[in-house]
């Protein structure tokens, strides 16, 4: 029996099945498109109940695949050619980009999951090591503190710092002693912190903003997180 006869199956979760720049081609004679709102529905609400739940199960059903190469795959049979329903939800490059430039993601309960989760994939494409969100050691870290005081009101003002302190830009991943150290210190104690972190991302903070931490700067850093970030968490559908 060649290599070619044998059909290789695992297990694999969805983020990995679409990241790292993956192709999947839907071949011309799959069966047509036949979901109604019941079925939109349902996956929706599977989708609700994951959200923020790296560790969490859903099982989609058997995806059968043909590969051409590493990262290109020809979609034999699925659960309704899985890629083609999902092709409408998935959201084009610029979109992305500008949406996570933006993005507020808070660090409380389930949302501090999601702010660990992309901390770690940033992190692990940034450094020369996997970065496990569920097991890895490191505090989630504020630049700007979620209570500061003396200089940082006047570079972040009260207006200012309530849309500022939960932004992704300002929030990188930290040691635990570190983070108890510097607290809600001035921006020179915590840029030594940094300096010396082993997080990658963390370190790059301290060459953005060597003197102090801005407005200006953490706009800056969270346009280069959102480059990244499109790289990361692209599929390309056809």
């Amino acid at each position: 029996m060649s290599r070619a006869d044998v059909l290789d199956t695992g297990t694999t979760h969805y983020l990995d099945l679409i990241g790292n720049g993956k192709a999947y081609r839907v071949p011309p004679y799959q069966r047509d498109y036949a979901w109604t709102q019941q079925e939109w529905e349902d996956l929706w609400n599977d989708v609700v109940e994951l959200r923020g739940e790296p560790a969490g199960r859903h099982y989609m059903g058997a995806l059968v695949v043909q590969a051409h190469g590493d990262r290109e795959f020809l979609v034999i049979d699925g659960p309704g050619a899985v890629f083609r329903h999902l092709r409408p939800l998935y959201v084009d490059d610029d979109r992305f980009e500008s949406a996570f430039a933006r993005w507020t993601v808070g660090t409380r309960g389930r949302r501090g999951k999601i702010a660990r989760y992309v901390l770690a994939r940033l992190e692990t494409d940034a450094g020369e090591r996997a970065v496990d969100p569920e097991t890895d050691p490191a505090t989630v870290e504020h630049v700007l503190p979620e209570n500061p005081a003396g200089e940082w009101a006047e570079v972040f003002p009260p207006e200012r710092r309530e849309a500022a302190v939960d932004r992704l830009g300002n929030l990188t991943l930290l040691e635990r002693t570190w983070n108890r150290s510097v607290g809600s210190a001035a921006y020179p104690a915590k840029r030594v912190a940094y300096e010396s972190s082993a997080y990658a991302i963390t370190r790059e903070i301290a060459g953005l903003a060597p003197d102090e931490w801005s407005p200006a700067l953490l706009e800056e850093r969270q346009r280069r997180l959102a480059a990244r970030a499109v790289r990361l968490w692209r599929a390309d559908f056809a």
